[in-house]
């Protein structure tokens, strides 16, 4: 994330402190990263978090802190759920914003021009640039007018991918445009809150910094 050049791009966060930046409960985060283990483990990529940029805990006094683009999914997904998204599917809609960029877009970040929308449909989401555009800005890949053309464009991909009718496809449309703006003041925030009364994690400063 690019947006706050004060909060080092490496900075890794508790799932406490993650579970308070994603506005979820400290429980349930743990038990989505439980499973997600459980899920990699068995070489099954559905609904996973831990990615090779999060540091686990060895079990020794240690705890699991997570990359700035693992807090980005978890903050999605739970948006998504709010709006009745399978816990699955919005974890991997999710880790498609935060950990996937191409052209015009790095991973967590929104496009430089327009809106930034997260279009999600059951296991399939896409993420699409909606607004006027200079036409040397990137590629038009998932670059439309409107949110409305952007809809119904991913219906037709979703109908001709055998997802059914697609008038009969529910897709939900989460605007993310400002979301890195919003999760570096939420960690920020979070780091000056809680952080320095995180006793275990202070005494081990070779984990914090890698």
């Amino acid at each position: 994330m690019s947006v706050d050049h004060d909060l080092h791009i490496n900075t890794h966060i508790t799932v406490p402190e993650t579970a308070e930046v994603a506005d979820i409960t400290a429980a349930q985060l743990r038990r989505w990263v439980r499973t997600s283990e459980a899920r990699r483990k068995d070489g099954n990529p559905r609904g996973t978090i831990i990615s090779s940029e999060d540091r686990l805990s060895s079990g020794q006094g240690s705890e699991t802190l997570l990359s700035q683009h693992t807090v980005m999914q978890i903050f999605v997904a739970a948006r998504l759920t709010e709006r009745g998204v399978a816990v699955d599917d919005a974890l991997d809609a999710g880790r498609r914003f935060a950990h996937t960029g191409y052209e015009g877009r790095d991973p967590s970040e929104a496009f430089s021009q327009g809106t930034t929308w997260l279009l999600v449909a059951g296991s399939e989401s896409q993420v699409v640039n909606i607004g006027k555009h200079n036409s040397d800005s990137h590629s038009d890949c998932y670059r439309y007018r409107s949110l409305e053309v952007a809809v119904s464009v991913f219906e037709d991909y979703l109908s001709n991918q055998g997802f059914g009718d697609p008038v009969a496809i529910a897709v939900t449309a989460l605007n993310l445009t400002v979301a890195p703006n919003e999760i570096t003041c939420r960690i920020k925030k979070v780091l000056q809150e809680k952080r320095p009364r995180n006793n275990r994690l202070n005494k081990n400063r070779k984990q914090i910094n890698g």
